[in-house]
């Protein structure tokens, strides 16, 4: 596949060398290439210390969300964006997000085919298959979808509105690299803790 910005390098080329570092490849997954790609750019900028600081810093973030999160751990948690009242992007296998889940103990309930990044386009109606499933949602809401879906058949039909397992999480970057790993286990077990802050 190849890389999102490639389109742009010609471009940026004519200021200063560029060095495409992926994230999303057929190599692994994005953590651990986030983590390989941090210490490639601390190389290329000498900045092995600062490096190793934010690695050890998002790992001790996970350390702690788990912790936190553990009494909570046995219901499984959909990881969405809704991209209009009828449709979600739902995060699985091969997602950023997927791999914090991962590190922190919380199992997806999303377990059907992904993307090539990660996640699956699917009706309301495809989030039916786990019925003590958590629903959590990513900022921002297409303009108008929440009172499209409070007057929704299907919608209320969900067995995590029924159940009242509805959280509403602010915007974290898919693409991103270990901050925004660290940020969307922050604001997950906020979240989920009822506890209150900004990631």
């Amino acid at each position: 596949s190849i890389p999102y910005l490639d389109g742009i390098k010609p471009q940026l080329e004519r200021v200063a060398p560029v060095k495409t570092i992926g994230l999303y490849t057929e190599a692994g997954e994005p953590y651990r290439l986030a983590v390989e790609a941090t210490r490639e750019l601390a190389r290329l900028t000498r900045r092995q210390a600062e490096s190793e600081a934010l690695i050890a810093a998002t790992e001790a973030c996970f350390t702690e969300t788990r912790q936190k999160l553990a009494p909570l751990a046995a219901r499984p948690v959909y990881i969405v964006n809704f991209l209009d009242p009828r449709n979600v992007r739902v995060y699985g296998a091969r997602s950023l997000f997927q791999a914090v889940f991962d590190r922190i103990g919380i199992r997806n309930a999303w377990t059907g085919e992904t993307n090539y990044w990660g996640f699956s386009t699917v009706g309301i109606d495809g989030l039916a298959t786990a019925s003590d499933a958590r629903l959590a949602f990513l900022e921002p809401m297409p303009e108008g979808a929440g009172g499209t879906l409070t007057e929704s058949p299907v919608w209320n039909a969900m067995p995590f509105v029924r159940n009242r397992s509805i959280m509403r999480l602010p915007a974290v970057l898919m693409f991103g690299g270990l901050p925004s790993a660290a940020r969307f286990a922050r604001v997950l077990t906020r979240a989920m803790t009822g506890e209150n802050g900004n990631g």
